[in-house]
């Protein structure tokens, strides 16, 4: 089985498919929270008490998890295989619902159909994400690189400004 690991900042977003896992960070009591130790190697301990080393690719996801509790961040553990609706991809992206249906019917994600309703595959939603925050950062590089070749980078100050 593969996982997906998104791990968000506080954003008040939670899964509402049975799939997914949320940890909030306030069901971390502040104690347990500034006590959990990211140097630590986790282990696995069975219902006898044995302890059970953990695969490589395990303890990273589960140092990256801890690590996002200690800094009071939501964590969610979802399945590569899991389904969301499009009320549930929306608020992953942060958009309306009514974006990712355009998106699907436009074809710029993929997307099945459970009788009449939108599935789309949690990755997807995670490589959109990946690839829009992408565009935005080159854009933005864009933008930099001309206003800095045109000299004008250091020259912007809102109204007012005493630097005018």
């Amino acid at each position: 089985m593969q996982v997906a690991f998104v791990a968000f900042g506080a954003l008040g977003w939670g899964m509402d498919t049975t799939a997914g896992v949320r940890i909030d960070p306030g069901q971390v009591p502040d104690a347990e929270r500034d006590g959990l130790a990211v140097a630590a190697r986790p282990v696995l301990l069975t219902a006898e008490g044995s302890v059970v080393e953990m695969p490589e690719a395990l303890r990273a996801l589960v140092s990256v998890a801890v690590d996002a509790v200690r800094s009071a961040e939501a964590v969610v553990l979802v399945r590569e295989s899991d389904t969301w609706t499009t009320r549930e991809a929306a608020r992953f992206l942060g958009v309306s619902r009514q974006y990712p249906v355009r998106l699907l019917e436009s074809g710029a994600m993929p997307f099945h159909r459970a009788a009449t309703h939108r599935r789309v595959r949690a990755t997807d939603c995670i490589a959109y994400r990946t690839a829009r925050a992408a565009v935005r950062a080159a854009a933005l590089d864009r933008m930099t690189t001309l206003c800095v070749e045109h000299g004008v980078y250091d020259r912007f100050a809102p109204p007012g400004d005493a630097r005018t």
